[in-house]
Protein backbone atom coordinates (compact mmCIF):
# COMPACT_ATOMS: atom_id res chain seq x y z
CA UNK A 1 0.00 0.00 0.00
CA UNK A 2 1.28 3.16 -0.42
CA UNK A 3 2.29 5.55 2.01
CA UNK A 4 0.04 7.85 3.60
CA UNK A 5 -1.81 11.00 2.27
CA UNK A 6 -4.51 12.91 3.62
CA UNK A 7 -7.03 15.86 2.40
CA UNK A 8 -9.16 17.90 4.50
CA UNK A 9 -11.78 20.73 4.67
CA UNK A 10 -12.73 23.10 7.28
CA UNK A 11 -16.46 24.15 6.51
CA UNK A 12 -16.62 27.39 9.21
CA UNK A 13 -20.59 27.64 8.57
CA UNK A 14 -21.50 24.04 9.47
CA UNK A 15 -18.62 24.20 12.01
CA UNK A 16 -16.93 20.93 10.70
CA UNK A 17 -13.69 19.35 9.47
CA UNK A 18 -13.52 16.59 7.24
CA UNK A 19 -10.35 14.59 6.67
CA UNK A 20 -10.28 12.06 4.24
CA UNK A 21 -7.03 9.77 4.84
CA UNK A 22 -5.68 7.09 2.28
CA UNK A 23 -2.16 4.97 1.99
CA UNK A 24 -0.86 3.31 5.32
CA UNK A 25 -0.98 5.08 8.24
CA UNK A 26 1.06 5.71 11.70
CA UNK A 27 0.48 7.15 14.85
CA UNK A 28 3.22 9.69 13.79
CA UNK A 29 1.96 11.01 10.94
CA UNK A 30 -2.07 11.01 11.93
CA UNK A 31 -0.86 12.89 14.67
CA UNK A 32 1.15 15.62 12.51
CA UNK A 33 -1.81 15.85 9.94
CA UNK A 34 -4.20 16.90 13.48
CA UNK A 35 -1.49 19.24 14.37
CA UNK A 36 -1.68 20.89 10.69
CA UNK A 37 -5.54 20.90 10.91
CA UNK A 38 -5.24 22.59 14.07
CA UNK A 39 -2.87 25.61 13.05
CA UNK A 40 -5.04 26.10 9.99
CA UNK A 41 -6.20 29.38 10.34
CA UNK A 42 -9.73 28.16 9.61
CA UNK A 43 -10.20 26.16 12.45
CA UNK A 44 -11.98 27.21 15.35
CA UNK A 45 -12.52 25.50 18.93
CA UNK A 46 -15.31 23.56 19.24
CA UNK A 47 -15.66 22.20 15.40
CA UNK A 48 -16.99 18.65 14.88
CA UNK A 49 -14.80 16.26 12.14
CA UNK A 50 -15.71 13.56 10.20
CA UNK A 51 -12.27 11.85 9.63
CA UNK A 52 -12.71 8.94 6.91
CA UNK A 53 -9.83 5.90 6.75
CA UNK A 54 -12.21 3.74 3.61
CA UNK A 55 -8.96 4.04 1.44
CA UNK A 56 -6.48 3.60 4.61
CA UNK A 57 -4.92 0.44 6.30
CA UNK A 58 -2.19 0.25 9.46
CA UNK A 59 -1.05 -2.20 11.88
CA UNK A 60 -0.76 0.05 14.85
CA UNK A 61 0.56 -1.47 18.00
CA UNK A 62 -1.03 -1.45 21.74
CA UNK A 63 1.56 1.66 22.24
CA UNK A 64 0.37 3.10 18.69
CA UNK A 65 -3.01 3.61 19.90
CA UNK A 66 -2.43 4.86 23.29
CA UNK A 67 0.19 7.18 21.98
CA UNK A 68 -2.61 8.24 19.57
CA UNK A 69 -5.45 8.65 22.66
CA UNK A 70 -2.49 10.67 24.93
CA UNK A 71 -1.92 13.01 21.96
CA UNK A 72 -5.93 13.37 21.53
CA UNK A 73 -6.80 13.91 25.12
CA UNK A 74 -3.67 16.51 25.25
CA UNK A 75 -5.77 18.43 22.84
CA UNK A 76 -9.16 19.26 24.99
CA UNK A 77 -8.27 22.75 25.28
CA UNK A 78 -7.43 23.65 21.34
CA UNK A 79 -10.44 21.97 20.81
CA UNK A 80 -13.05 22.48 23.30
CA UNK A 81 -16.26 20.25 23.58
CA UNK A 82 -16.74 18.64 20.12
CA UNK A 83 -17.94 15.19 18.56
CA UNK A 84 -15.18 13.35 15.88
CA UNK A 85 -17.02 10.50 13.37
CA UNK A 86 -14.44 7.97 12.51
CA UNK A 87 -15.68 6.13 9.03
CA UNK A 88 -13.67 2.61 8.62
CA UNK A 89 -14.29 -0.17 6.84
CA UNK A 90 -15.08 -3.27 8.80
CA UNK A 91 -11.23 -5.43 9.67
CA UNK A 92 -7.68 -5.11 11.32
CA UNK A 93 -7.73 -1.43 11.01
CA UNK A 94 -11.68 -1.35 12.73
CA UNK A 95 -10.84 -3.78 15.45
CA UNK A 96 -7.51 -1.33 15.89
CA UNK A 97 -9.91 1.69 15.92
CA UNK A 98 -12.55 0.61 18.11
CA UNK A 99 -10.03 0.06 21.18
CA UNK A 100 -8.89 3.31 20.52
CA UNK A 101 -11.89 5.07 21.14
CA UNK A 102 -13.48 2.84 23.81
CA UNK A 103 -9.50 3.74 25.76
CA UNK A 104 -10.19 7.53 24.79
CA UNK A 105 -14.01 7.63 25.46
CA UNK A 106 -12.98 5.84 29.04
CA UNK A 107 -10.80 8.95 29.37
CA UNK A 108 -12.18 12.18 28.47
CA UNK A 109 -15.77 13.51 27.28
CA UNK A 110 -14.84 16.50 26.09
CA UNK A 111 -13.76 15.12 23.10
CA UNK A 112 -16.64 12.45 21.65
CA UNK A 113 -15.73 10.01 19.37
CA UNK A 114 -18.25 7.23 17.34
CA UNK A 115 -16.96 4.64 14.94
CA UNK A 116 -19.26 4.47 11.56
CA UNK A 117 -19.33 2.13 8.51
CA UNK A 118 -20.48 4.83 6.05
CA UNK A 119 -19.92 8.88 5.78
CA UNK A 120 -24.01 9.36 5.85
CA UNK A 121 -24.31 7.69 9.54
CA UNK A 122 -21.14 9.62 10.27
CA UNK A 123 -22.75 12.82 9.74
CA UNK A 124 -26.08 12.01 10.74
CA UNK A 125 -24.64 11.51 14.29
CA UNK A 126 -22.86 14.62 14.08
CA UNK A 127 -25.71 16.89 12.92
CA UNK A 128 -27.56 15.26 15.60
CA UNK A 129 -25.16 16.05 18.42
CA UNK A 130 -24.70 19.66 17.06
CA UNK A 131 -28.68 20.54 16.24
CA UNK A 132 -27.79 21.10 12.51
CA UNK A 133 -30.55 18.11 11.71
CA UNK A 134 -33.22 20.03 13.21
CA UNK A 135 -32.45 23.24 12.07
CA UNK A 136 -32.36 22.54 8.15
Amino acid sequence: MSPMSYRYLIDTERMLVTVVFSGRTSAEESIAAMSEILKDPAYRPGMNAVTEYVDASGDWSLADLDRLRRFIGSLKEKVGKCSWAVVIPEGKSMASAKLLVTLHNAFDSDIRIKIFRSQEAAREWIDLRTGAASAQ
